[in-house]
């Protein structure tokens, strides 16, 4: 599995005073390039024109989106592509398969190792990654020197959304070549550059944006030179269902697999554009917002002094907690108004009919109050994607603090690997943009993330982290379970209510009958007792539906066993850090992640399964 590269430049540090711009947090669009060395000069300017094109298309697709360019900067394509990347105002990430001057040997002339040296004093970030052999092995070229190339190219695979290949076509098999590349990105980076997977899971993959590149070693590519082909991973996941399903299909009418494929992508990358809209849309309102969540992650003294590479994690995690407070907010007022909505239409009909039939305008609001729930549901809800959003980017936060926490404590493994694995078609996005994130994090396991701060690291993360999360756990569980009881007796109150009334109701008709008494006389008092005994088996009942969708039992059990958790993690890694045991703690504070990851896939998995709706049977 590929180690945190080192950072080859000084790393810039966040400070309080320094003014915050919108797009911070943003999640960016990774677009990875491979391609041939040996371009021939006479095409160039064919070759810039078609991934101008590209990049100018995905600008305008993903308009919120920004664009990063990740390159190792080799002769020809990776050149081409860096310095049109640059040109459309990109960011540029480099990472090397080695250690700078050891790399510029591989560069046949002065001019392009000029290009080089210019591109990389323009890149935001250059990366190198460790050597797989010794340095002389590494130098002295041959299968050493290739694998340090196939580990750059499975590196910049895995963590691009969308590979750009300047290509012939032609699969050569060559270690590290842009073939390999092009089947990491299509078809799974493999072990030892990425985690084990199982047999039966979707590999991590994506589109691969071949531009047919003529070489001065074959000067015939495959297919028509300088055109542009999408090809699609093998295994991609496809959509259930999409309202242009009729577009999918050839002109013999047989179903276009790639047209699916191709929409499951878009869709991916929609969803990144999405939270970034919403990101600087509500920038300004949830400035306050903001800086309270950045305090419950880390403490003042870190947060004055953070390195870039965790400034990015914090900042999109700050960014993505905040959303989903606020998108949490507009689920629940909508949710109980769309059942106050169907209480009152119940209660309007109701009075008409037995109480006041000479009330005309409440039998206008029965039908009034079930549009008025419909409409608001869809331009609440529906269209807008409300709960979705809360549910997605309470995700993608939960997810960054655990990154964010995993890297004080040296612990390398990217949470993008470990995280919504049985959710992983539809939210692919959030680990795309954890992975995003995590492209910054240029460092050693060796290296200290903090920069000498007054709490230690393994203490803050415990203080911050397990210990936080295991109050917070333990007080959730009681406190959802409380708001359990208390919507179980107002419905056992509603439903004694009503069935009270009831009896009540026979009790009357019955003793009037027995009495030969005009039951005309007692009408007033029998509409009552009926629309009392209506809307409290109403009332029960839409209580009942709004336990159901806030999930409190399910919450109560899961956070309780949460809290557990977390309880024996904290006891574990005091113990071991006692002893002085630091590897014990790193792998502790692992597999803490990991159940706290596989926590909140659950969660997400169980509210996605409780959808607000519309309610349809008042």
């Amino acid at each position: 599995m590929i180690t945190s590269p080192s950072r080859t430049a000084d790393v810039a540090r966040s400070s309080p005073d320094r003014e915050r711009t919108p797009h911070e947090g943003l999640l960016p669009l990774v677009i990875g390039v491979t391609g041939h060395r040996d371009l021939r000069a006479e095409d160039w300017p064919a070759l810039e024109d078609r991934v101008s094109a590209i990049l100018s298309a995905l600008s305008e697709r993903y308009p919120h989106t920004p664009l990063i360019l990740l390159s190792s900067l080799a002769e020809g394509a990776d050149t081409l592509v860096a310095r049109t990347a640059l040109d459309h105002g990109m960011r540029l990430i480099v990472p090397l398969p080695m250690r700078q001057d050891l790399y510029e040997a591989d560069f046949q002339d002065a001019a392009a190792l000029d290009r080089f040296r210019e591109l990389v004093a323009r890149a935001d970030q250059v990366l190198t990654l460790p050597l797989l052999a010794s340095e002389d092995a590494v130098r002295a070229g041959g299968e050493a020197r290739a694998r340090q190339y196939e580990q750059v190219g499975a590196y910049i695979a895995l963590h691009n959304q969308i590979l750009i290949a300047l290509w012939d076509g032609r699969f050569t098999g060559l270690m590290g070549g842009t073939s390999e590349i092009i089947r990491f990105r299509r078809h799974g980076v493999p072990h030892p550059y990425a985690s084990r997977r199982s047999a039966l899971d979707i590999a991590e993959s994506g589109p691969v944006y071949w531009v047919v590149t003529p070489r001065v070693r074959n000067p015939n590519p495959t297919a028509e030179p300088f055109g542009v082909q999408v090809l699609y991973p093998r295994d991609a996941p496809q959509p259930i269902s999409d309202d242009d399903e009729d577009d999918d299909r050839t002109e013999n009418g047989s179903a276009d697999p790639d047209a699916a494929t191709g929409r499951f992508y878009d869709r991916l990358f929609r969803h990144l554009d999405t939270f970034n809209r919403d990101a600087l849309r509500l920038d300004s309102s949830l400035a306050g917002e903001r800086q309270e969540s950045r305090g419950y992650l880390l403490p003042a003294e870190w947060n004055a002094n953070l390195p870039a590479e965790l400034e990015a994690v914090v900042a999109t995690h700050v960014v993505a907690d905040t959303l989903a407070v606020y998108f949490r907010r507009r689920t629940h007022r909508v949710l109980v108004s769309l059942l106050s909505l169907a209480f009152l239409s119940v209660l309007s009909v109701d009075l008409y009919a037995h109480v006041s039939v000479h009330l005309t305008p409440l039998l206008y609001l029965y039908p009034a109050a079930l549009v008025l729930g419909v409409v608001l549901w869809y331009f609440s809800v529906k269209r807008p994607d409300v709960q979705n959003k809360y549910l997605d980017y309470r995700a993608l936060a939960e997810g960054l603090r655990i990154q964010c926490y995993w890297r004080i404590a040296g612990v390398t493994d990217s949470v993008a690997e470990h995280y919504l694995r049985r959710q992983k078609s539809e939210l692919d996005w959030i680990r795309n943009g954890i992975r995003a994130t995590d492209l910054t994090l240029g460092r050693t396991q060796e290296q200290e993330v903090a920069p000498d701060p007054r709490l230690p690291a393994f203490d803050l993360v415990l203080r911050y982290w397990v210990e936080s999360q295991s109050t917070y756990f333990k007080r959730a569980a009681v406190r959802e379970h409380r708001k359990r009881e208390l919507v179980g007796f107002r419905i056992w109150g509603l439903f004694l209510l009503g069935i009270a009334t009831a009896i009540s109701l026979c009790a009357l008709v019955a003793a009037l009958t027995l009495a030969g008494l005009a039951t005309s006389r007692y009408e007033a008092a029998e509409n009552v007792l009926l629309v009392v005994s209506t809307l409290s088996l109403v009332g029960a009942a839409l209580s009942e539906g709004y336990a159901d969708k806030m999930a409190f039992s399910d919450h109560s059990r899961q956070y309780r066993r949460m809290g557990a958790v977390f309880d024996r993690a904290e006891r574990h890694i005091r113990d071991v850090l006692a002893k002085g045991e630091t590897q014990s703690a790193h792998d502790a504070i692992l597999e803490l992640g990991k159940e706290a990851l596989a926590e909140n896939g659950d969660w997400v998995a169980l509210h996605r399964g409780r959808p607000v709706e519309a309610v349809k049977g008042a």
